[in-house]
């Protein structure tokens, strides 16, 4: 089904939780690029892409995603750790943003939606 809510960019290198999350968001209204597995991928979408918001995995293949919520904060894109790592393992300049702890909720990433787009109007579809 084609969404017309806001796009969410998922980076996310677990295949089975990248399948989650891109459903959950879809029923949740939004639309989604990706997901990019792979940091490579992941900086070159986040340079120019068009989203809205970004859910990163705080660790892809080994790579930090440090570099990648350094452009998403200097584009202005609000964006979210989804992540089995505690806050304290993030660098200092990134332990404000908001995390969804693996293993996550579906109410709990929708949530967390909402306060990334606010303003933004994504219909849920779960209950259809």
């Amino acid at each position: 089904m084609e969404q017309d809510g806001p796009t969410i960019f998922v980076v996310e290198d677990e295949a089975m939780v990248a399948m989650d999350l891109f459903d959950c968001i879809t029923d949740a209204g939004y639309r989604v690029l990706g997901p990019v597995d792979t940091l490579s991928e992941a900086l070159r979408i986040g340079v120019d892409g068009v989203f809205d918001a970004a859910l990163l995995d705080a660790n892809l293949r080994g790579q930090s995603v440090d570099e990648l919520a350094a452009l998403l904060s200097r584009r202005n894109i609000p964006y979210a750790f989804v992540t089995g790592y505690n806050r304290e393992t993030l660098p200092a300049p990134f332990r404000h943003v908001a995390i969804v702890a693996k293993p996550y909720t579906h109410d709990r990433l929708k949530e967390i939606l909402k306060i990334l787009l606010p303003e933004e109007s994504a219909q849920d579809t779960s209950e259809r």
